[in-house]
């Protein structure tokens, strides 16, 4: 029984620290960033459903430019910039 409690305790311990340090990062990020990351992780998960909705890309200046699935998906650059960008920001707090 001692040991299913400090298992539990152990697993709810890392679920937290990860929870927090994914938190504190996303928090700090450059939002510019942080809305592409989203977007394109976003964009991933539709095209596995089949779905062909519009996301919204942030642009250096501050606009966002609302793009398609097939568009996002297409554009290796902007997938590659911005998950480049943000692991090495999420670098600096690991």
């Amino acid at each position: 029984m001692s040991l299913q409690i400090t298992r539990l305790m152990a697993v709810l311990g890392v679920i937290t620290t990860m929870g927090t340090a994914f938190y504190s990062i996303t928090q700090n990020a450059n939002p510019i960033d942080q809305q592409n990351w989203m977007s394109v992780n976003m964009a991933r998960v539709s095209t596995a459903l089949g779905s062909t909705r519009e996301y919204a890309i942030a642009r250096e200046d501050r606009t966002r430019v609302r793009m398609p699935v097939e568009r996002i998906m297409a554009d290796r650059s902007l997938s590659r910039q911005s998950a480049d960008r943000f692991a090495a920001f999420a670098r600096g707090y690991i």
